[in-house]
């Protein structure tokens, strides 16, 4: 129970319930049986907010199935209703606009932070902006697997809370695979779904990312292989890039990509097949060595080098 944090915020509307987890940010499910629940008005509605695995989810719908309705929060989205038990309860599928709920949860973000921080701001001071990092590079680079361990190293090294609310990932390519996808491996070869690439999926994307960046300050976009007009939607909404590349050549035409669109390169991933990981350049662009970026590996066996972290992380402090 000590790393799940709960939180009801009372509005005049409705209720939300903010779940932060801290600590080391992993549950066990033995806790539960011991959760207590902080006091809700039964008479209104409640949204469901935070990041939490999905059993959290699926325990705290059954523990306020007496509410008025029950709303889940998507970034992407708002609040979706997936249970009404009122006669003037929204309507099933109705999403409560990102814009109704997020003020509340920012006026008591204080309340929730595993650091004290002050989150008075003045109504006319400019929100921090959200830098939006493309994924990029030609196929099988292992761009997926260089996220996935650019997201632990980053994990490790920022606030858990600031780490679970204020960052996202936004799989803007259709081949069925995210985080999961490895952490499963070999058993998610047989489950993924690979989703069609054309225009109203790319226009799905590009809504996302509008939606998401309006409440995240790190938002990554992990984009398709292929420099074409639907990547070019997508890029056009990002303002940074990692490049991750096996070929010099399709690295290079990946620069032009980005520089045609006006990102900011942070970095150039050179993917390997030998174990490595090393900075070979710093200016102009920095560089970096990475080897066995391959499906299943184990994060805890590859450390990336501090230089490439400590370079993200000065641009969202």
């Amino acid at each position: 129970m000590n790393n799940l944090k709960l939180k009801i915020i009372d509005t005049p509307d409705f209720q939300i319930l903010k779940i932060s987890i801290t600590g080391n940010g992993i549950l066990e499910a033995s806790i539960l049986k011991n959760i207590e629940l902080p006091k809700v008005n039964y008479a209104k509605g409640v949204i469901l907010y935070g990041r939490a695995p999905i059993w959290i989810y699926g325990f705290f719908v059954h523990q306020f199935h007496p509410c008025r309705w029950i709303a889940i929060f998507d970034p992407r989205m708002g609040g979706i209703i997936i249970e009404a038990h009122h006669i003037e309860a929204p309507q099933l599928g109705y999403v409560i606009p990102i814009e109704v709920i997020q003020p509340h949860v920012e006026s008591n973000q204080n309340l929730l932070q595993d650091t004290v921080q002050s989150t008075a701001q003045s109504k006319t001071s400019s929100p921090p902006s959200t830098l939006i990092i493309a994924l990029v590079g030609p196929p099988h680079s292992g761009k997926s697997v260089f996220l996935m361990l650019l997201q632990e190293s980053l994990k490790r090294i920022l606030p858990i809370s600031f780490y679970q609310e204020k960052t996202y990932t936004i799989r803007a390519c259709p081949d069925g695979e995210g985080n999961w996808f490895h952490e499963a491996y070999p058993y998610s070869k047989t489950l993924r779904f690979k989703n069609q690439w054309n225009q109203s999926f790319v226009d799905n994307i590009c809504q996302h990312i509008k939606e998401i960046s309006k409440t995240k300050r790190l938002l990554f976009v992990d984009c398709g292989g292929k420099i074409d007009r639907f990547n070019h939607q997508i890029l056009g909404l990002c303002n940074s890039a990692l490049i991750v590349s096996r070929d010099d050549l399709l690295a290079a035409e990946w620069r032009g990509a980005t520089q045609i669109l006006g990102l900011n390169l942070l970095a150039q991933i050179q993917s390997v097949q030998e174990n490595i990981s090393t900075v070979i350049s710093s200016s102009p662009i920095l560089t970096v060595k990475l080897g066995k970026l391959e499906r299943g590996i184990n994060p805890e066996e590859v450390v990336l080098p501090e230089e490439l972290i400590k370079k993200i992380q000065s641009l969202i402090s």
